[in-house]
């Protein structure tokens, strides 16, 4: 969920996790902007939410899983690229055609080091960025989502006009919450309005419609029974009502007032 908030002196933060809603949290989570240039400085904003000791457990759980694909990754590619340093380093030294009657070992020495050091570390770099995206490659589509909402579970953009000194005078920040629900309380404690929805299933954006006799709807269906909304690939509109994927109850048209009922969105008008 996406929300735009005019910018102001100080925010209400949720006395929630940010990941799970669960309630108590006790470990701060800060999130910085981008830049914004002005003509004496730039300036960024940062927020503090906070989330729960068990969230912050089952996010290390998935990073000691994703370390355990890695490492055989590092070693693999910091040995390939250690032994094409040395074979770059052989070559090269044959090409200079140095006499080698005299201590063939001390003139190896210096050249197989060189290339091989160089090379052994970009290898080890590469071998741990394929061990982990083919790690990610295994997770089943649910537990990806998870970890994407666990490792980065909101987004802050500044976009601002900034004064000669480099205050911010006016502007407006947009944060994009993977919890709907945490989003949605966010929005009503800080006076915020709706921007951008998600499909609950597959995470891409549901396309908001025109609005009809002021009243917003989006393309998609929503179950009131668990709380989910579905965007037309992991649910297509038909005339009849839909079964949910998950519940298999009846849906009903993504309207706001549907939407508000379920609990994902609070209602507001957009920018």
């Amino acid at each position: 969920m996406k929300i735009a908030i005019p910018l102001q002196e100080d925010y209400s933060i949720p006395k929630l996790c940010l990941v799970c809603g669960g309630e108590n949290p006790t470990i701060p989570h800060k999130i910085r902007s981008n830049e914004i240039r002005g003509v004496a400085a730039k300036t960024s904003l940062t927020m503090t939410f906070m989330r729960c000791q068990a969230c912050r457990d089952e996010l290390k759980a998935l990073n000691r899983s994703a370390a355990g694909m890695m490492t055989p990754g590092t070693l693999i590619g910091g040995a390939i690229g250690l032994l094409i340093g040395l074979g770059i380093g052989f070559a090269m030294f044959q090409a200079s055609g140095a006499d080698t009657s005299a201590g063939l070992v001390n003139d190896l020495i210096g050249p197989l080091c060189a290339c091989g050091g160089s090379l052994a570390l970009p290898g080890a770099i590469g071998g741990a960025v394929i061990g982990q995206k083919l790690w990610r490659r295994k997770l089943d589509p649910s537990t990806r989502k998870k970890l994407d909402s666990l490792s980065s579970p909101v987004k802050l953009e500044l976009s601002a006009e900034q004064g000669w000194l480099g205050n911010v005078k006016s502007g407006v920040m947009r944060l994009d919450f993977t919890n709907d629900a945490y989003g949605t309380l966010f929005c009503q404690l800080n006076n915020g309005l709706l921007e951008s929805i998600y499909c609950s299933k597959c995470g891409k954006e549901v396309i908001e419609l025109d609005p009809t006799l002021g009243m917003r709807s989006w393309c998609g269906n929503v179950c009131l029974d668990c709380k989910k909304l579905y965007c037309t690939d992991c649910l297509p509109i038909n005339l009849k009502s839909m079964p949910c994927p998950e519940c298999s109850k009846p849906t009903t048209h993504a309207g706001e007032w549907e939407l508000e009922k379920a609990g994902i969105i609070s209602i507001h008008k957009t920018l």
